[in-house]
């Protein structure tokens, strides 16, 4: 414990005494990436399949695998290595979970370049001040000391020092990665009578997960999703399973507030922002459940998990059911929420995995 506490405490440190320099480096390396006169990925394996999309350009890509040179993947050129380093004004994205040796040996060519995780850290976190941190650090403690085993502390530790001091971080996050996201973690496990609610459910993704989890056998099912398209395709995806149990698709996001509200859909997300024309419904879980019994909560809602979980407060109070929350759009998601779910019934034991090669998806588990 005291090694991971020093940890915490020297990342505060140096978040304070830089300034949280890290937040305006993501900032200035999309500004480079968007000015260069070529940008070329390094790495076209499953990260790269995975994550690409969220660039705003990228020119080529390149690989040590020399049967990928000459071909065309997702549209753009695989170049060889010789052809990447005779590229003018190059920025190169490193899209590896290992990426040390590729790290090295770009720091050897003298080539400018950017880990992928470098260039998406923050997700929806504002720049914050000394202040916010030194109040924010003894919240952090506080939840490092609540976590149940070793592997929530070490999660919770290591994805802090990679988020705001990387030089502190022993691992990546690709070592951190656990592929069992939700229903596989080996924190619990679901029965055959669960009654489900999916929060910020996509485009049915994680509904289907979970009802092949259970073989299909479950008492029910609520899926919310706030973007009217996502929704749309949901529908279609889950039309199959409908006939297997009680599903109930609802067009709204979850909160602790019976309203409308302006949206951004941003692919495989929606969140609230004030300028925007779309206009959606949310509502507080309580109201819409109300005395219906519920087993399980899982929620991905884009920075809002907090406000959900106020707007959840009798189900989670009366049911105590198993949770799963996402807890990585905003920095202090990572203490706050596991805090939240203790404060609302200290009997909860809180876990926290990983399970991606970058940033996102950092889940609290708890049951």
């Amino acid at each position: 414990m005291d090694a991971f506490l020093n940890k915490i405490n020297h990342a505060f440190d140096y978040a304070i005494r830089s300034n949280y320099a890290i937040f305006d480096s993501e900032a200035k390396i999309k500004q480079r990436i968007r000015t260069a006169k070529n940008v070329c990925i390094y790495g076209a394996g499953g990260f790269f399949e995975g994550y690409h999309g969220y660039l705003e350009r990228f020119d080529y890509v390149c690989d040590s695998n020399k049967n990928k040179w000459g071909t065309l993947i997702f549209g753009k050129k695989c170049i060889s290595i010789d052809e990447m380093l005779k590229l003018e004004d190059l920025v190169v994205i490193i899209m590896l979970g290992n990426y040390q040796d590729t790290l090295k040996w770009l720091q050897e060519q003298q080539v400018e370049h950017y880990l992928f995780t470098e260039v998406f850290l923050n997700v929806y976190t504002e720049k914050k001040d000394s202040v916010w941190f030194e109040i924010e650090r003894k919240e952090a403690i506080r939840a490092l000391n609540m976590f149940e085993d070793n592997t929530s502390k070490e999660t919770f530790t290591e994805i802090i020092c990679n988020r705001i001091a990387p030089m502190y971080a022993e691992k990546t996050f690709h070592e951190l990665e656990n592929s069992n996201e939700y229903f596989n973690s080996g924190i619990f496990k679901c029965s055959d009578n669960e009654t489900f609610i999916d929060a910020g459910a996509y485009n049915g993704d994680s509904t289907e997960a979970f009802i092949k989890n259970v073989g299909q056998r479950f008492k029910k099912i609520w899926a919310f999703e706030l973007d009217e398209k996502n929704y749309k395709d949901m529908c279609k995806n889950l039309l199959p399973y409908k006939k297997t149990g009680d599903i109930e698709l609802l067009n709204m996001g979850v909160s602790d507030f019976n309203d409308e509200i302006p949206y951004i859909s941003e692919e495989t997300g929606s969140r609230a922002v004030q300028t925007s024309s779309n206009v959606a419904k949310v509502c507080k879980l309580d109201d819409v459940i109300q005395e219906q019994q519920v087993t399980f909560i899982k929620m991905d809602i884009e920075g809002f998990e907090l406000s959900a979980l106020k707007g959840a407060i009798n189900i989670i109070n009366e049911n105590q059911p198993k949770l799963v929350i996402s807890a990585y759009h905003r920095l202090e998601d990572l203490w706050k929420v596991p805090l939240y779910i203790k404060g609302i019934n200290e009997r909860y034991k809180v876990y926290l995995r990983h399970h991606s090669p970058m940033v996102w998806d950092t889940d609290c588990y708890a049951v």
